[in-house]
């Protein structure tokens, strides 16, 4: 194919994207791997998620949810797919009312798949792990040191007291006027690295 011609893959994959009903993601994915299966096609499919912590009757479940809802990634490697015209017409061709697949994103101007650019597939893949998950991104516990990066305390070292998940806040204590504890948003400071 001649749009794949210019592209530098990412460990021997293009990304693309296929855009699916909202919700549907996880049974479009399955339904593509097994296709991928019975298939002498060579494809795979990511769907990336995050941890989050849920509060639910007063208890804290962590869940993973979907990233980019409605999005599927799909990696095409172009050397072991001869024709691969004909696997992204087959996987189109799937698309029926209960499949949840809508289609494969392409370019306005001539048509081909939109290719997901190398820098922002490595940055993806940086945030990653192994099962395609992105951890908690806030990564300080009670008793680490935190800067005070905004407000009327800038620049003010503090330890951390209590972490409210649910709403994003974060007590601290400081040295004003005697010891106090004075809650923020967790946009207010940033971990001291150690």
């Amino acid at each position: 194919m001649e749009f794949l011609d210019k592209i530098d893959a990412v460990d021997d994959y293009v990304w693309l994207v296929i855009n699916t009903l909202t919700g549907k993601e996880e049974y479009v994915k399955k339904y593509l791997e097994h296709i991928a299966e019975l298939s002498n096609y060579d494809f795979k499919l990511i769907l990336p998620k995050r941890k989050i912590l849920i509060r639910r009757r007063g208890q804290y479940i962590e869940e993973l949810k979907v990233i980019f809802r409605g999005y599927l990634f799909l990696l095409i490697n172009p050397d072991s797919n001869p024709d691969l015209n004909k696997l992204l017409y087959e996987i189109e061709r799937i698309r029926t009312k209960n499949s949840g697949l809508i289609k494969i994103l392409r370019d306005k101007q001539n048509a081909n798949p939109l290719i997901v650019k190398k820098e922002e597939v490595k940055f993806l893949k940086s945030l990653l792990d192994t099962e395609n998950v992105i951890d908690y991104t806030f990564g300080v516990k009670v008793g680490d040191e935190v800067r005070i990066i905004s407000g009327p305390f800038k620049d003010q070292i503090s330890k951390i007291v209590k972490i409210d998940y649910r709403k994003f806040r974060i007590k601290v204590k400081l040295n004003f006027l005697g010891e106090q504890v004075v809650d923020f948003a967790f946009n207010y400071v940033e971990a001291i690295k150690k």
